[in-house]
Formats: C-alpha cells, sequence, structure tokens
C-alpha cells in the first residue's frame, strides 16, 4: 500500500492599513556643516557617501544634508607638514578615521598641527 500525507499551513495575518505610517525619522534631513582648523591645513573625505571612488583618495565632501540615520566614515587628511590633531564641534574625538551616525544637525571641524 502506498500512502501520501498532504499538509496544509495557513497562516494569516492582518494589518491595519491606516496604521501604517511611514517613519519621520527616514524623511527628516540633517545638516551638517565640516570645517578644517586652520584653513587650508588639510581635508575631509567620506568613505561612506559615493560609489566608486578609490578607498585611498575618499570621496569628496560634497553632502552638506544627510537623510537621518546615515552611516558616514569622515577621514582627517593633512596637507603639507600638518599632521591631524582632534575633532571639534558637536563632536569631540580623537578617532581618524571617524565613523558617526547622522541624527540631528551638527558642525564637524577637523584640526590639525604643524
Amino acid at each position: 500500500m502506498k500512502y501520501t500525507l498532504l499538509s496544509f499551513f495557513f497562516i494569516s495575518c492582518s494589518i491595519d492599513v491606516d496604521s501604517i505610517k511611514p517613519s519621520s525619522d527616514l524623511k527628516r534631513i540633517s545638516v551638517v556643516e565640516f570645517g578644517v582648523f586652520p584653513q587650508n591645513s588639510g581635508r575631509i573625505i567620506d568613505q561612506f557617501s559615493c560609489v566608486g571612488w578609490n578607498e585611498l583618495i575618499g570621496c569628496p565632501l560634497s553632502l552638506e544634508s544627510y537623510h537621518n540615520n546615515s552611516n558616514v566614515e569622515l577621514t582627517a587628511i593633512p596637507s603639507g607638514n600638518f599632521k591631524f590633531l582632534r575633532w571639534t564641534g558637536d563632536i569631540e574625538s580623537t578617532d581618524n578615521p571617524l565613523r558617526i551616525v547622522i541624527n540631528a544637525d551638527i558642525k564637524i571641524v577637523a584640526e590639525f598641527y604643524e
């Protein structure tokens, strides 16, 4: 005798369409102001904001606004005889590169010394 086993599973989900709302955080844009001190002592590159750039060169900072929850990796690149000192402004750190998540309007300055 041959037996065939058939199994049926019914899964039901109900969602109230009126209760689905897009996250306001994802729609919100935060403005970021980048700076270098002293002037012309270096530059800041962002490794995550563009695709196709050489990782050693990085991506030039062309964005001034980011969607909330954007991951950003900033690298301070000194010019000439300058050396990186620290990040100041709304974020204080000596990490280089610096990984942050943008969730608010902020000012970030890369400070260098000779």
